[in-house]
C-alpha cells in the first residue's frame, strides 16, 4: 500500500495512504469529498460510515453509525470514488455496493486509537 509523505494534520502516528486493498489488516478511516467518513476494521470485518455534508445537508444512508459487514474493498484510491461491498444485515445474505464521493484521505490508525468516526457517533448518543 503506497504511503503519502505528507505530514498528518492531526499530529498523530496515523499514516496516510494512497490506496487501500482488502488484503490489509488493522483499522483505517477513509474520508470522502462529501466529508463522510468510513471506519474500516479489517480485523473484525466491519465498515462504519458517518454522514458528511455535501452542500447544506448531511448525506445520510441506511445503517449510518452502525458497523456493517465488510465483504470486499472493490476500489479505494485517493482521487477516485471508493466502492465497498457490504452486508447491511447479518441475518440476510444480500450484499450491496456502496460508492463514495471522491476519496480525499485514507489513514491507518494506530492500535490504541478509536476511529474518529466511532468517537463522534458515541458522543451523539
Amino acid at each position: 500500500m503506497p504511503e503519502s509523505d505528507k505530514a498528518n494534520s492531526r499530529g498523530t502516528d496515523q499514516k496516510e495512504l494512497l490506496t487501500l486493498m482488502d488484503t490489509a489488516t488493522g483499522c483505517y478511516v477513509v474520508t470522502s469529498a462529501s466529508s463522510a467518513q468510513h471506519a474500516i476494521d479489517f480485523d473484525s470485518g466491519t465498515l462504519t460510515r458517518t454522514a458528511g455534508e455535501l452542500g447544506d445537508e448531511p448525506t445520510k444512508l441506511r445503517c449510518d453509525g452502525t458497523p456493517v459487514g465488510l465483504q470486499a474493498v472493490i476500489s479505494c484510491t485517493v482521487g477516485r470514488p471508493a466502492q465497498f461491498q457490504v452486508r447491511l444485515s447479518p441475518d440476510r445474505v444480500i450484499d450491496t455496493v456502496r460508492t463514495t464521493t471522491t476519496v480525499v484521505r485514507i489513514e491507518r490508525l494506530v492500535e490504541s486509537q478509536t476511529p474518529p468516526v466511532l468517537q463522534a457517533e458515541a458522543e451523539r448518543r
